[in-house]
C-alpha cells in the first residue's frame, strides 16, 4: 500500500481518470494487480510497424491551425448541427499502437501523423470524434508517444496549464514487464453539436486471468481544427468498471 501511494505522488498519469493510462490503473486494481507505473502499458518503439500509416508532419502549434473551422489537414465532411450515431462507422483497416488496435479510415482519419509518431487530425463529424477518442484510448497506452501527444490532444481550459504541468514534472521511462492487451469493445456518443462531443468507449483487457471492461469518456471540443480533449475538469476523462457493453455500439477489430 505504501509503496502504491508513493507511486501515486509521483506521477499524474496513475491517478484514476487521467487518460487512458489512469483508465488502465483503475481497472488492473480492480481486477487485483497493482502496477508500480506511469502508464498501465509499457512503450512501443515500432511506430512504423503500421504499413498505412498517415503522412508525417509537425503537429499544428495553436496557431498554426485553423481556427475553430475546417480540418487542419483538410478532411471535408464538417457536420455541425446536433446528431446522433447508432451504427459503428466503417473501417479502412485497423492499426495498432504496441498492442492496442485503433481504426484508420481516410476520411474520418487520422489524417496525419507527427514528427513524433503520434497521430492526429480527424473529421468535424459524429464519426470523426469517435475515431478521435478510440486514437486516445490506443496512445495513451503508449509511454513514448503519449507525453508528446497530450500537448497537442489537451485543449486550452481552467485546468490546461496544471495538467501540462503535471506532464512535464512527472518521471519517465518506467514501463511494464509484460502489459495486458487492450481491446476497443464498443462506443457511445453521448453528446455531439459540431463544437463539442461526449465519447464513452468500452474497452477491454486481461488482467491476472480476469476479463475486465471499463467505460471511458472523453470531453471533446473541436479547436484549432482538430478535436482536442476538454481541461474543464483537473480529471478530464470519467473512469468507470461496467459488467458487459449492453447500450453500447459494438465497434472493433
Amino acid at each position: 500500500m505504501a509503496n502504491e501511494e508513493t507511486q501515486h505522488q509521483q506521477s499524474p498519469w496513475t491517478r484514476p481518470g487521467f487518460l487512458m493510462a489512469g483508465a488502465l490503473v483503475m481497472l488492473l486494481v480492480i481486477a487485483g494487480v497493482v502496477l508500480s507505473i506511469i502508464f498501465a502499458l509499457g512503450g512501443n518503439d515500432d511506430a512504423d510497424s503500421n504499413p498505412s500509416k498517415p503522412a508525417t508532419t509537425a503537429a499544428p502549434t495553436p496557431d498554426e491551425g485553423e481556427g475553430s473551422g475546417s480540418s487542419v489537414c483538410g478532411l471535408d465532411g464538417d457536420v455541425l448541427e446536433q446528431a446522433r450515431l447508432s451504427k459503428a462507422p466503417t473501417v479502412d483497416e485497423w492499426g495498432y499502437i504496441g498492442t492496442t488496435s485503433h481504426p484508420i479510415s481516410k476520411e474520418y482519419g487520422p489524417g496525419e501523423t507527427d514528427e513524433s509518431g503520434f497521430y492526429y487530425c480527424f473529421q468535424r463529424s459524429p464519426e470523426g470524434a469517435v475515431y478521435a477518442a478510440a486514437n486516445a484510448v490506443a496512445l495513451g497506452t503508449d509511454t513514448v508517444l503519449a507525453p508528446q501527444w497530450m500537448k497537442y490532444f489537451l485543449a486550452d481550459g481552467p485546468f490546461s496549464e496544471q495538467l501540462l504541468s503535471e506532464l512535464d514534472e512527472s518521471p519517465s521511462g518506467a514501463t511494464s514487464a509484460s502489459p495486458p492487451r487492450m481491446q476497443i469493445a464498443g462506443f457511445r456518443l453521448l453528446q455531439y453539436d459540431g463544437d463539442s462531443a461526449r465519447v464513452d468507449m468500452a474497452v477491454t483487457t486481461n488482467a491476472n486471468g480476469q476479463a475486465v471492461t471499463v467505460s471511458t469518456i472523453y470531453d471533446l471540443l473541436w479547436e484549432d481544427g482538430d478535436w482536442k480533449l476538454s481541461s474543464a475538469k483537473e480529471d478530464p476523462i470519467e473512469v468507470v468498471a461496467i459488467p458487459n457493453i449492453a447500450g453500447y455500439v459494438a465497434w472493433g477489430e
